[in-house]
């Protein structure tokens, strides 16, 4: 294999560190998708994370019965009409506090993530983390002592896999070990929810496959199932893990499933594993996956004077922003990566979710705004949509919102005794009535217009 060389093109994100946000390095990791699959790269050398998120994966979240409050409405319009605005604003809020109504929105999680420990022989040097945003392929190298060592992934649009390259330049072999687990949370750790989902878990690691799985609060199972495929060298099943030693190239495929049930599910994804390796290699799989992903991303361009040098680390271009005015080069990249998280985070498939807060690569277990919110956030997600080449995404928008419909025409009727429908601000899959119960949220009644309203239609 020729020494794979980091694409500094204005299509490129360069880092020069991996991932260091404390106590939440997947805010730093860098994303890959393919519009339900999201993998996200940490960058580690020694011990490397790749967080699987999947994008119809929600828990913990209720949703109770809406009490008929519509005769708060009348009270509410004598209070305003005598400047009483405060008390005003309450009365809703305080009329379903006192039937006892509490919906909450359930919240997406991560599915599990990809645990990969490889041992160094000095320290590392030579650094870089790149995401190639015109192939979605996020790439990790450096060098250990005299030689040179690569990671690269990608979440395929063609086969709905993630697909991983471990390697060496030249003489260079890997060896080390990789399984499937349960990303750890820095904030639910010891909550009963999250003690509950951890005593779901399964793994375990036979021949040349891996797999997990969990329970999630209703009952279905979610997971996935991971290959390992060596060239040279030679692996070996050790617990949950899978051991390889002195090979020249690793290709690790995984599939993820949710909704379903963990035994059916993991011979299923093992069936499709050991078809997608048929006559393939990474290489091909790219392609297979460029011939979706690069119309989509090249569907629209900007060009900005003085944006061409692009050789400058995302550090250096911030700290030079930092000094009072952003380069165009930053200004350029920024533009072109809103698209590619906006194409990478949702799909044309009919069975798509809309592009959420935190697109597919949120990595704790409750975060605050990971529901979908139908207020200036919509405008700002999906404007560029059609002038931008990517109007076919919007659809799953629509289906979404079109599916809460029951829902909505219900808030309005018992919220106000009206026709027609009142929409939340919030919202997740299945739970479309009022869930934040304060003023400021309970009384928006503007996300029908923003949802209506143009840049959308």
């Amino acid at each position: 294999m020729q020494q794979h060389k980091d694409n500094r093109s204005a299509d490129t994100l360069l880092m020069n560190y991996p991932a260091s946000w404390w106590r939440n390095m997947w805010r730093e990791a860098l994303p890959s998708g393919n519009g339900v699959i999201g993998a996200s790269v940490f960058g580690g050398v020694q011990e490397e994370t790749v967080l699987l998120n999947h994008a119809r994966l929600w828990h913990w979240g209720s949703k109770d019965e809406l009490p008929d409050v519509s005769g708060t409405l009348a009270t509410t319009r004598r209070l305003m009409d005598a400047e009483r605005y405060a008390e005003a604003s309450w009365q809703l809020a305080n009329a379903l506090k006192e039937r006892g109504y509490g919906t909450k929105l359930a919240s997406r999680f991560p599915l599990a993530a990809v645990r990969l420990v490889m041992p160094c022989g000095s320290a590392f040097r030579g650094y870089s983390r790149t995401l190639a945003m015109d192939s979605g392929e996020v790439t990790v190298g450096w060098t250990d002592g005299q030689s040179r060592y690569y990671r690269r992934l990608f979440v395929s649009r063609a086969d709905d896999a993630v697909v991983y390259d471990i390697g060496g330049y030249g003489d260079a072999r890997v060896s080390g070990e990789i399984g499937l687990i349960l990303h750890p949370s820095d904030r639910w750790a010891d909550t009963p929810e999250f003690k509950e989902l951890e005593q779901t878990i399964e793994t375990g690691a036979g021949d040349a496959y891996a797999w997990f799985a969990g329970t999630n609060d209703d009952g279905t199972d979610f997971g996935a199932v991971m290959r390992v495929i060596p060239e040279g060298g030679s692996i070996e099943a050790e617990g949950s893990m899978i051991r390889f030693e002195g090979a020249s190239r690793l290709l690790v495929l995984v599939k993820l499933f949710v909704l379903g049930e963990r035994s059916t599910d993991w011979e299923r994804l093992k069936k499709e594993l050991a078809g997608l390796v048929v006559d393939s290699s990474y290489e091909i799989l790219l392609e297979r996956h460029l011939a979706l992903h690069q119309p989509l991303y090249r569907s629209a361009s900007l060009e900005l004077a003085d944006a061409d040098d692009d050789l400058r680390s995302n550090e250096r271009l911030l700290l030079d922003a930092y000094e009072g005015e952003a380069p165009p080069a930053l200004v350029r990249k920024m533009w072109a990566y809103g698209r590619y998280l906006f194409l990478s985070g949702t799909s044309a498939a009919d069975d798509a979710e809309p592009f959420g807060l935190y697109g597919l690569w949120g990595g704790d277990y409750r975060l605050v705004w990971s529901h979908n919110m139908a207020n200036e956030n919509i405008q700002m997600m999906y404007w560029h949509a059609h002038v931008g080449g990517l109007g076919e995404l919007v659809p799953s928008l629509f289906r979404y919102y079109e599916g809460l419909m029951d829902d909505f025409r219900e808030n309005a009727s018992k919220l106000y005794g009206c026709r027609g429908i009142y929409i939340p601000a919030g919202s997740t899959p299945g739970i479309g009535v009022p869930n934040q119960i304060v003023p400021v949220i309970l009384n928006w009644t503007g996300a029908a217009g923003w949802l209506a309203g143009p840049p959308l239609l």
